[in-house]
């Protein structure tokens, strides 16, 4: 493991000019490669064009010559052996170029005269000249042939001849004979030189016909063997037939890797090749890339060894910096500020500077981060309730003094323990469970729970936890506290006890009674507010519709005003209405109702407000008080008042009661 700054940096500054130099070289030498390799099969295709075009020449001039010679040939001369053998002995400069001999031959290839053997052993059986002398004939034009094979009789050694024919025309234009001279491949002739060239150590020239005939080669016996390449197995040769002409990289037949150039004559359907092996051609750029790689091994070398001693001399005074450092660190003992020395750098100076700077402000800081800790830890003392931390695997690392006093631990005796240490395993694994979810969602977490005193007393109360992170921003743990509500726990169940028992007592009334809450929502519906509408209570609890026990449209019932507050419209609604005399905020209205519950019947209305603690109206009573017999009893009683009145006003203005004493 690299632990030394020095090295570090010697290594980094070293690979990044290593990598420097090296990404040079390589671009430079990947330059040189490529222009290298372009120049390479430039000239190799410059040269095999230059020699297709001087072959193009000679074979030009040879085919003019013949022409040329044809052309003196007369219709008299053909009659004449005798004069044509002459004719054609006398042209001995013209004639040289045709090694193999010059022939004349009728259209219908019978030999009239030659310079060469006469006889022939034909591998076909016939003259080897048959198929391109009747051709020249057809076409009326001088023909250049494709290898021929042929045995002399003289000599049994095999011959590979071509042939350049010229048409020998009478008077009147009618082809009479063909000249044809033969040049033999396998001799040092203008063509058959094509096979002694060299390209380097290695390389070769060779020319083949687009019909894969092997016309000139190195390898002689390849020529007399035919041996070209099989259709894929050279891919630029293959394409040359096609009609492909320039240098590319091939592998050939014989499975050599070459640099191989193709150029097609322009006098015949020949191709001229030349294969230069890749490895003979690319010598020199293997060569340089090794002086190259040679030179880079130098310089990386040396580049490491300025780099090492200028690092040393730049970071000695960082190196006396960090010992100084490790060794405060080590002594664990206050901090003491760093001195350098005068030929350290600016930047060391100044990195002194705020270190030294740093270490006041951490002094400062450590004091505050000590003082901030004491208030914390009075401010959890003084808090009534509980507080205790965890962290993730469940073990307590603090808590309050209250908290220590509820398990009946002290702090130190808490930390490092879990919760199975101090409660029952049932309370245990409650707690472990909530633990867990809360660390896995994170966040808040609040519910009710119970806690085990140290004194073995069980209190209820509500758990308020929370996570809390690192520094990094990773869960530490959780910081919990305990809310004991045991009495009010307690007075809640008195309460609903004395809320049961108030609405039992109203449920089980002998008024007719129900209540409606601040939604206007009937909450209570007693048995004798059933019997007395019709209407169950089961129909009307928890609906806004106490109207429907009355009337037969939507209107407010006298709690509907109470709620509101809304008196104004109350004569509207009720014409017997007002203040109760006995209840404080009541109201009291009293009518008939024509049927109510398949009945006429008269009903007080007495309606009061519901306050809480606060004052605050949640609910208003309305009770009902059947009045119809003491009504009817009253009206009858009003009745005959009214009627006693009327017989006495009517006494009252009789004659005899108008007669006074005097008139008896």
């Amino acid at each position: 493991m690299i632990s030394s700054l020095k090295t570090r940096m010697t290594l980094v500054v070293s690979l990044l000019v290593s990598g420097l130099l090296s990404l040079m070289a390589l671009a430079a030498f990947s330059y040189f490669e490529r222009q290298f390799k372009e120049v390479v099969s430039g000239q190799q295709y410059t040269l095999v064009s230059a020699l297709a075009e001087e072959i193009d020449g000679k074979i030009r001039m040879i085919q003019g010559e013949l022409t040329a010679v044809a052309g003196t040939v007369t219709p008299e001369l053909l009659g004449d052996p005798a004069g044509l053998r002459s004719f054609l002995r006398q042209r001995p400069d013209t004639f040289g170029i045709f090694d193999s001999g010059v022939y004349l031959f009728s259209p219908d290839c019978r030999i009239l005269a030659s310079t060469g053997p006469e006889q022939w052993k034909c591998d076909d059986g016939g003259c080897p000249f048959s198929f391109i002398v009747r051709k020249s004939a057809q076409t009326r034009s001088p023909l250049i042939s494709g290898p021929y094979f042929i045995d002399r009789n003289e000599n049994p050694s095999r011959h590979l001849l071509v042939a350049f024919t010229a048409p020998v025309f009478d008077r009147r234009g009618k082809v009479v004979a063909v000249m044809v001279g033969g040049i033999d491949l396998l001799k040092d002739n203008f063509l058959g030189k094509i096979s002694s060239l060299k390209l380097g150590q290695g390389g070769y020239l060779y020319l083949y016909s687009d019909d894969r005939k092997l016309i000139i080669h190195p390898d002689r016996e390849r020529v007399i063997r035919q041996d070209m390449p099989k259709p894929g197995v050279n891919r630029l040769f293959d394409l040359s037939l096609e009609g492909f002409e320039g240098t590319g990289e091939t592998v050939t037949s014989k499975g050599l890797v070459a640099l191989s150039s193709f150029k097609r004559l322009k006098t015949a359907n020949w191709i001229l090749a030349a294969n230069f092996p890749r490895a003979e051609v690319y010598a020199p750029i293997r060569r340089a890339s090794g002086y190259l790689f040679a030179a880079l091994a130098i310089g990386v070398f040396c580049s490491v060894l300025v780099v090492r001693f200028v690092m040393k001399r730049l970071t000695a005074p960082l190196l006396q910096f960090s010992d100084h450092v490790r060794e405060m660190t080590d002594r664990q003992a206050p901090p003491v500020p760093i001195t350098v020395h005068g030929s350290a750098s600016s930047e060391i100076v100044t990195l002194a500077a705020a270190f030294n700077g740093m270490l006041a402000e951490m002094e400062e800081r450590k004091k505050g981060e000590q003082d901030q800790r004491r208030f914390l830890e009075t401010l959890l003392d003084t808090l009534p309730i509980p507080v205790y931390f965890k962290d993730t695997a469940g073990m307590y690392i603090g808590c309050n003094r209250r908290f220590a006093e509820a398990v009946g631990l002290s702090r130190e005796g808490l930390t490092g323990k879990t919760i199975f240490d101090i409660a029952p395993r049932e309370l245990a694994d409650e707690y472990t469970a909530a633990d867990a979810e809360l660390f896995r969602r994170q966040g808040v977490q609040i519910y009710e729970g119970r806690m085990k005193r140290g004194d073995g007393t069980m209190r209820e109360g509500v758990f308020y936890k929370a996570t809390f992170l690192n520094a990094d921003g990773s869960l530490y743990g959780l910081i919990g506290a305990f809310l004991d509500i045991t009495e009010r726990k307690r007075a809640e169940v008195a309460l609903m006890e004395q809320t049961e028992f108030a609405e039992n007592l109203i449920r089980n009334s002998a008024v007719p009674t129900f209540v409606l809450d601040s939604r206007h929502h009937v909450l209570i519906w007693n048995r004798a507010c059933e019997e007395l509408t019709g209407v169950k209570g089961e129909e009307m609890v928890g609906t806004d519709e106490a109207w429907k026990a009355f009337y037969d449209h939507r209107r407010p019932v006298l709690a509907d005003f109470v709620l509101d507050g809304n008196l104004k419209d109350i004569p509207a609604n009720y014409e017997i209405q007002g203040r109760s005399l006995l209840i404080p905020e009541g109201l009291q209205s009293e009518r008939w109702f024509t049927d109510l519950n398949g009945r006429q019947r008269y009903i007080i209305f007495n309606a009061a407000p519901i306050r809480d603690g606060k004052g605050e109206m949640v609910a208003v009573i309305q009770t009902l008080e059947e009045m119809t017999e003491r009504r009817k009893a009253e009206e009858r009683l009003l009745g005959s008042e009214m009627r006693m009145r009327a017989i006495l006003d009517t006494a009252g203005s009789s004659p005899s009661a108008r007669r006074g004493p005097s008139n008896r």
